[in-house]
């Protein structure tokens, strides 16, 4: 074996080994916002959201706020999508020339997650019934909850030249896992009380230019 040929395998093994420890950090179920990987836009999405560059009216919102300035006249875009597992996505976005003054945007995405059983570990049970054959229950308790998402954004976009423009968007995410914003667990054994927040929630930046 060549000494060259000795690097390239090192080098190789080092790099597997770098991307296999950032997939495994990568834990299903511990990350939050994950609908904002979720385009609107049928167009966008078949370009496989290769779609900077032509981002334009009120769909720019979602992409490059930049290319609100290619807008003449006000625009308002709509979108629903029947996702997977009974959710689906809604979106809404607006734009508004304001002549030399520049271009508002506005942006809307809501996400509905269904409507899910709530399950408690407590309830985890094998139930003998007065009649019938027992049977297990997995803990289900018979009550439901709808997590949901959303996320609203302010656009603003100018052209600075006839081959330039630039914008910048403010945005707002919320997730929401439960339907109280918080829920307090009791120790059973010492009587301590925690409250847990069941969202997140983040301010978020986007600048673009065309």
């Amino acid at each position: 074996m060549t000494m060259n040929h000795t690097y390239r395998v090192l080098i190789t093994a080092l790099f597997l080994t770098i991307c296999i420890g950032r997939l495994s950090a990568q834990q299903v179920g511990t990350s939050s916002l994950q609908f904002l990987k979720i385009m609107p836009t049928a167009r966008a999405t078949a370009m496989g959201d290769a779609f900077v560059s032509l981002a334009s009216g009120a769909d720019a919102t979602f992409w490059n706020p930049a290319g609100l300035t290619k807008s003449e006249n006000q625009d308002i875009t709509s979108t629903l999508t029947i996702w997977l597992f009974d959710t689906k996505q809604i979106s809404l976005a607006y734009g508004l020339p304001l002549g030399d003054l520049g271009t508002l945007g506005f942006q809307l995405q809501y996400f509905d997650y269904g409507t899910m059983q709530e399950t408690r570990v407590d309830a985890i049970d094998l139930v003998v019934p007065a009649h019938g054959d027992p049977f297990f229950n997995p803990g289900l308790t018979g009550g439901t909850f709808t997590p949901y998402s959303y996320l609203l954004g302010l656009s603003y976009a100018r052209a600075f030249t006839d081959k330039f423009s630039a914008g910048i968007t403010v945005k707002y995410a919320m997730e929401s896992l439960w339907a109280d914003q918080a829920i307090t667990l009791v120790n059973a054994e010492t009587g301590e009380r925690t409250s847990y927040k069941t969202y997140a929630d983040v301010v978020l930046f986007d600048f673009g230019m065309l």
